[in-house]
């Protein structure tokens, strides 16, 4: 997104950080190293940024913004389209079909679907059907 702010990071200068913009990307992500190329804007009339430096972006985050994202072993790719199995109070199952935004490997962005306080299931059965009834495992780290 045009405009967006950053900050810039470079090794030498450990203790400074440079305002910058976000002024264009290339609008698609490369496949062979799966990075978009990016222009960013940095005041540099003091000339403290050698050319050709190296350095890390930071890009601001708006609080309430960040993405629900869910593990890829969550999903269920039907006719349908892209379901997951929630977990309903009464121990049943819900499929709900998911709107997917990015894939960022293991994980991937759901955009609609599930909220953050629902039970989804991990590594779902394909035969998963709506209304199954299920156990929850007691283990504390299957639980979000």
């Amino acid at each position: 997104m045009p405009g967006r702010s950053a900050q810039v990071l470079i090794p030498e200068k450990p203790s400074e950080s440079f305002p910058a913009q976000l002024v264009r990307t290339a609008g698609a992500i490369s496949a062979d190293s799966r990075t978009l190329l990016t222009e960013l804007e940095v005041d540099n009339s003091q000339g403290r940024i050698l050319a050709g430096s190296y350095g890390q972006v930071k890009f601001a985050e708006a609080e309430g913004d960040r993405p629900l994202t869910l593990p890829g072993n969550t999903l269920l790719f039907r006719a349908e389209g892209p379901q997951v199995g929630v977990v309903q109070p009464d121990g049943t199952v819900e499929l709900r079909s998911v709107k997917l935004g990015r894939d960022f490997g293991q994980t991937v962005e759901i955009l609609s679907g599930v909220a953050p306080a629902d039970r989804v299931i991990l590594n779902p059965s394909d035969s998963l059907a709506d209304g199954a009834r299920v156990r929850l495992s007691n283990d504390e780290k299957t639980r979000r």
